[in-house]
């Protein structure tokens, strides 16, 4: 009795190597891509950050009707000290003395006010979802921003910006380079934006 013999479907040893190999090339075409990708990213998510905790420290100058700092630090814990170069951020009540967050970063949130300080409001650790993104405000002497009961900012005394890039991305957009760096900008009036600073000024996202 004949048997039929049934076709057996499969991929041979030279075809998987083949389709490797193309998916390989793939995958290292769009490395690069990607990585560029994700350094812009988070610039972005930075960027927002401290546009947001700007705001919120405005709002609760206005909501306290009290002075109230927001601060670039070097961390969040209790190394902490202000720096002018570092995307991490503490806001907390007070001008002076007491209410300098310095090695009390890590100080939990209360909602009384203490005349010990540092009356920390809130805080954000952004070197931990993006490490490679540095800050720059206007002036190395400026690593804080304060709010008065009006929303008005009391110092430093005139505009300021807070400039954020990725070094080890590369450069800046503006200079030829991969990364879309971004910048916020803090007017005296209390008035919070963030913008390209490669966009032509006249755009609604430009600088």
């Amino acid at each position: 009795m004949l048997v039929r013999r049934r076709n057996q479907y499969g991929v041979s040893l030279v075809e998987l190597i083949i389709v490797l190999a193309i998916v390989g090339f793939l995958l290292g075409m769009a490395m690069p891509v990607f990585s560029g990708w994700t350094q812009n990213v988070q610039v972005r998510s930075v960027a927002e950050s401290i546009q947001n905790g700007l705001q919120q420290a405005r709002t609760e100058a206005l909501r306290r009707n009290a002075s109230v700092r927001f601060q670039l630090t070097s961390s969040v814990d209790n190394s902490c000290t202000l720096s002018s170069i570092q995307p991490n951020w503490v806001i907390n009540l007070g001008t002076s003395g007491s209410s300098d967050p310095t090695n009390l970063c890590g100080t939990a949130i209360s909602p009384t006010v203490s005349a010990t300080g540092p009356n920390i409001i809130q805080f954000y650790n952004a070197t931990a979802a993006a490490p490679n993104v540095v800050a720059s405000m206007t002036s190395a002497a400026n690593s804080m921003i304060v709010f008065n009961s009006l929303g008005q900012v009391v110092w430093p005394a005139s505009n300021t910006t807070i400039d954020l890039t990725n070094p080890n991305g590369g450069a800046c957009a503006s200079a030829a380079g991969p990364i879309t760096c971004m910048r916020i900008v803090v007017s005296v009036g209390g008035q919070i934006r963030m913008c390209n600073p490669n966009v032509a000024s006249g755009s609604p996202q430009g600088c």
